[in-house]
């Protein structure tokens, strides 16, 4: 015989918090999602869509099984006789409802297939309409037993009230008419039909974000109600107060000499344009510019002008996330409003393999008005794994997005990037910037179709050329040596220049030359002040460094810092000399943007240089680009007129980025060889776009076309997609005594406290590891889990050093990985 429990439809158990032994039930926690995927669905138009799916996710949940299921997972007694199965599939009984309500009219072409595919996969990730293999996993899960799903039961057990407000959101015609005018809205004369299927992906990727952050935003509000009230969730600043406090500062900056006025008047230009229609801009500006506040200037008042929701800056290094965002932080937040306007978010510190039900609740959503993230977190929202990251995807609609370094994406996206940010732009009400002193030819990408339109790009600045001259600062010289020159041969060169009076950056490809270089330099001297910079610190190690190698800059102290090419964007430092590894031209534009920055020299001195035996064998972009500037550099010789006697001048890095285009166009759709054999020979896109070559497999395999519109292979595409060659984890470090705190509190937390804020301070005491350097740690025992399950490492305070932050075994020798 059931007990009352049961007996009642609306007690059916959702989730349990044991602290106070309180029980939400199914049909709370289905209203509440419903409430937020519709409130995040509107911002695109698709309020009823977003509702639908939200009132639906979870509904296999309000079954004996299931109720019996978590009763026992939380150690509750159960007072009926009911066999526990240890896997209920509670996520496919909502979307097989849908799919028989819509499946039976064939102009639902589009909400057939896209929503039951949302609600059927809110516990994994968005699973393939049709994989390689030439099968159809969300046919198959449609058309699952029903005693499986109990779709039947389910239904019977919908309370009379619950049904009245699905019916009142659930009109067929005007569920399928939201989305085609949505699309209609994003579709562009250039599409072809792969542009129209990638932005039908995107759509559904969108809602998909709506109904998975509605859901574990309402989870974690139970589990923890103290969440609810630290959570700004969407009530911020007035971008009118943040305007005044950015006026105010920018009034206060003095002019000086020449390069001041020019950067005042880039500042000017983007407040001129900031009042234009919202769409793709530019912001072409040499190093040394400005160009952060500038563009800080233009997203804020083109955000107040659109009522805009947030503003991105989207960037390509941690490193500079560090000192942009204490710089934008000084100027836009208050005492007592720490972390309320700019949230950092670039650490990985949750492992990306095996999302914890934890860790899916605990991950940032982007919830404040200013984030700062890296271009590695910003692709993976967009086409990555998992749910954590998508879960972020539906707040860049109606915002600002700033790309600061916009040439330091990756080729292989560069198509899947175009036509997303078009997807953002055109149906979502976005903005975006694309800002840089090295603009790559995103307008000229073959296909046309997969290019950013040149005549919709609105440029900031006026004369860019004439603004590259006002901003030529240093002269550049190359080290001719047959083979390269030897580290101790460089260490030489750079003591030489100190021992003249002089301050002496170095920067070099890979973290193993850096620290061999660090090493050889230290042999050799004493008394000079030698600095070393990489990502084997962690930000807050970072940022001391600099602030200690700036003052001593700024006294005129003579230095040597040693640095990976994490120092060249962003980082606002000013030297007489400048050594720089042969990479690509838009690096060494960079790296020059140190030398002689404030213009206080007549010129400064830019050496490029090549070692022996360097090994770049895991960073193709770096060696590719190396190879592409020695070819501009022999034109360059032969030819300085043409150039205008400038290497790093507009004619060379067009030239430069016409021959890296050309040399990689077949790398730009995300080419997948070496993955499975069905994958070979595809792109990434062909498998998020039309997918034809799973539909001709399906074809062959069924003797049928799929009865499925949307034909991508989400999943698959999403596990074979990496923003970068290589996964990372982060891990948190005892530098000083704050990161010592951090892991204390971490790993002294309850079950279920939400460690919300000791989450975001993290960010600053953790470094990303390698696969197989955080495989080694483990087998050293240098690294531990903050709780059993969390997914939060932290390292052994004996694997971190002062001068060069994280070591890998008994030695400070640090592993040759990434460039940063």
């Amino acid at each position: 015989m059931m007990n009352k429990y049961i007996q009642n439809a609306n007690n059916y158990m959702a989730h349990y918090r044991p602290e106070d032994c309180t029980v939400q039930d199914v049909w709370d926690h289905l209203l509440n999602v419903g409430e937020r995927s519709e409130k995040i669905a509107s911002k695109i138009g698709l309020a009823s869509a977003g509702k639908v799916c939200g009132l639906l996710h979870d509904l296999g949940k309000a079954t004996q099984a299931f109720d019996a299921y978590i009763r026992k997972s939380e150690g509750l007694e159960i007072s009926y006789e009911m066999p526990i199965i240890n896997k209920i599939d509670h996520s496919t009984a909502g979307s097989q409802w849908l799919y028989q309500k819509l499946a039976g009219n064939q102009k639902n072409l589009l909400s057939t297939s896209m929503l039951p595919l949302i609600v059927a996969s809110h516990h994994s990730e968005l699973i393939d309409c049709l994989n390689p293999r030439g099968e159809s996993p969300f046919l198959q899960r449609m058309n699952k037993n029903y005693t499986e799903t109990r779709l039947d039961e389910v239904v019977e057990n919908m309370p009379d009230w619950f049904l009245q407000e699905l019916n009142t959101y659930f009109d067929e015609e005007k569920l399928e008419k939201s989305l085609q005018k949505l699309l209609e809205a994003a579709k562009e004369e250039i599409d072809c039909r792969q542009e129209s299927y990638f932005k039908l992906g995107l759509l559904t990727r969108f809602l998909f974000s709506a109904v998975i952050d509605a859901d574990r935003t309402d989870t974690i509000n139970f589990m923890n109600p103290s969440c609810a009230i630290q959570r700004p969730d969407g009530h911020y600043t007035p971008w009118k107060t943040l305007i005044q406090r950015i006026e105010s500062r920018i009034s206060s900056f003095k002019v000086i000499n020449k390069i001041d006025e020019h950067r005042q008047q880039v500042s000017n230009n983007c407040l001129e344009r900031a009042a234009m229609n919202k769409g793709v801009f530019r912001l072409s500006v040499p190093t040394g510019g400005g160009k952060t506040l500038a563009s800080l200037r233009f997203a804020l008042h083109h955000a107040e002008k659109h009522q805009m929701d947030h503003v991105f800056y989207i960037i390509p290094y941690t490193s500079i996330i560090d000192q942009n965002a204490k710089t934008i932080r000084d100027i836009l937040e208050k005492k007592g409003e720490e972390g309320r306007i700019v949230l950092e978010h670039h650490s990985n510190l949750h492992p990306d393999s095996s999302e914890t039900d934890e860790y899916q609740l605990l991950s940032q959503n982007w919830d404040t008005p200013i984030v700062m993230t890296t271009m590695v977190q910003l692709l993976e929202t967009l086409f990555g794994s998992g749910t954590s990251s998508v879960r972020r995807l539906h707040q860049l609609a109606n915002s600002v997005i700033i790309f600061d370094e916009i040439q330091t994406l990756p080729i292989r996206c560069v198509h899947m990037f175009n036509v997303a940010m078009r997807f953002l732009i055109k149906g979502c009400g976005a903005s975006v910037v694309l800002c840089t002193a090295t603009q790559p030819l995103l307008d000229q990408v073959k296909p046309a179709s997969r290019a950013l339109p040149s005549n919709e790009i609105s440029e900031i600045t006026s004369d860019v050329k004439k603004l590259y001259k006002e901003f030529k600062r240093c002269t550049v010289e190359h080290i001719e040596s047959a083979g390269g020159i030897q580290h101790d041969q460089l260490a030489e060169k750079a003591v030489e220049a100190v021992e003249e009076d002089q301050s002496v950056l170095i920067i070099v490809n890979t973290k193993k030359d850096a620290s061999l270089l660090f090493d050889e330099i230290k042999s050799i001297t004493s008394g000079i002040p030698l600095f070393h910079l990489s990502t084997s610190m962690c930000p807050a190690h970072r940022m001391e460094s600099l602030k200690n190698l700036r003052e001593l800059l700024d006294m005129g102290t003579p230095v040597i810092c040693v640095s990976t090419q994490l120092i060249e964007a962003g980082v606002d430092v000013d030297f007489h000399v400048v050594f720089r590894a042969l990479a690509g031209l838009d690096s060494i534009q960079q790296a020059a943007g140190r030398c002689n920055r404030h213009g206080k020299r007549s010129t400064g001195k830019v050496y490029l240089f090549e070692l022996i035996n360097e090994n770049l064998k895991h960073l193709k972009d770096i060696q590719k680009g190396k190879e592409i500037t020695k070819r501009v550099l022999g034109e360059y010789e032969d030819n300085r007129a043409f150039f205008d006697d400038d290497i790093l001048g507009i004619e060379a890095m067009n030239r430069y980025y016409e021959y890296y285009f050309f040399q990689r166009q077949e790398e730009m759709s995300y080419l997948l060889n070496g993955q499975e054999d069905t994958l070979k020979n595809r792109t990434l896109y062909e498998l998020l776009s039309d997918n034809l070559s799973a539909a001709a497999a399906y074809q062959r395999k069924n003797e049928k076309e799929p009865k499925v519109f949307l034909r991508q292979s989400f999943q698959t595409a999403a596990k074979a997609f990496h923003a970068i060659d290589r996964k990372t984890q982060g891990v948190i470090v005892p530098y000083g005594e704050e990161g010592e705190k951090i892991i204390q509190e971490l790993c002294a937390l309850k079950a279920w406290e939400y460690p919300y804020e000791w989450i975001k301070r993290a960010q600053q005491y953790s470094v990303n590891c390698y696969v197989h350097e955080l495989n080694r740690l483990n087998q050293q025992g240098t690294v531990f889990e903050t709780q059993k399950g969390s997914g939060i490492y932290y390292l052994d305070s004996r694997n971190y050093s002062a001068e060069k932050g994280l070591v890998i075994g008994g030695s400070e020798k640090i592993l040759e990985t990434l460039v940063t």
